[in-house]
Parts: structure tokens; C-alpha cells; sequence
């Protein structure tokens, strides 16, 4: 049987550049993101997330292997599958970054597993 999804919120506020925090409880485990679900209206632009050991850490920004970050498209009112292989050893820290300012306050989820 394959381990639930865990699911933590998020807001971006209405002209920020990144999400508040997501912090999840495995804080000395390996976690995979396998979607994103925003409500609200948010202006269609890319995206990437920031991971860091802690809230108050150094958040950094994910490569893939051949060195190039890994970004997706983001917008209003939209459920985003992430694939797992990209996003699939990840600080317990996170913030969603925007290309621009958010044109109005949104919410979202954020979907993940426990990686064994």
C-alpha cells in the first residue's frame, strides 16, 4: 500500500513575491512534493521552490542534475502535478517563489510524501 499524501497550506499575500513558510513535522527526513493546489486568483507565471533546513534558514532554490533549476508554470485556481523524481529529496522548509508580485491573496496546499 503506498504511503498517504501529507498535506500542508500555504498563503502568498496579495503583491508578494513568495509563499509564507511551509513547514512540515519530518524535520530529519527525506519528503517529495507531488502537487501544488492554489485557490485564488494568481496571474499565470513561473514559479520554483526554495527549501531550507528550518523556518528561519537559508532557503535554496532546486537544481536538477545538469545544473539547471527546476521552475514551473503557476496560476489561479489550479492543481499542479509535480514530478516526484524532481522534487524528491527536499528540505523540511519551504516557500513558493513568483516570477511577480501576486496580484491578489491566495491560498494553496501543498500535496508530499515521506521518502523511505
Amino acid at each position: 500500500m503506498a504511503t498517504p499524501y501529507k498535506v500542508k497550506t500555504f498563503t502568498i499575500a496579495s503583491g508578494a513575491t513568495e509563499s509564507s513558510a511551509i513547514l512540515h513535522d519530518e524535520t530529519h527526513k527525506a519528503l517529495a512534493i507531488a502537487r501544488i493546489d492554489i485557490t485564488g486568483a494568481l496571474t499565470a507565471q513561473t514559479a520554483w521552490i526554495e527549501s531550507a533546513l528550518s523556518a528561519t534558514g537559508t532557503y535554496k532554490k532546486i537544481y536538477d542534475e545538469y545544473g539547471t533549476q527546476l521552475t514551473f508554470n503557476i496560476a489561479g485556481d489550479r492543481l499542479i502535478r509535480m514530478k516526484l523524481s524532481d522534487y524528491a529529496v527536499v528540505y523540511p522548509a519551504h516557500k513558493i517563489v513568483l516570477t511577480g508580485a501576486a496580484s491578489g491573496a491566495v491560498t494553496g496546499s501543498i500535496y508530499y510524501r515521506e521518502v523511505e
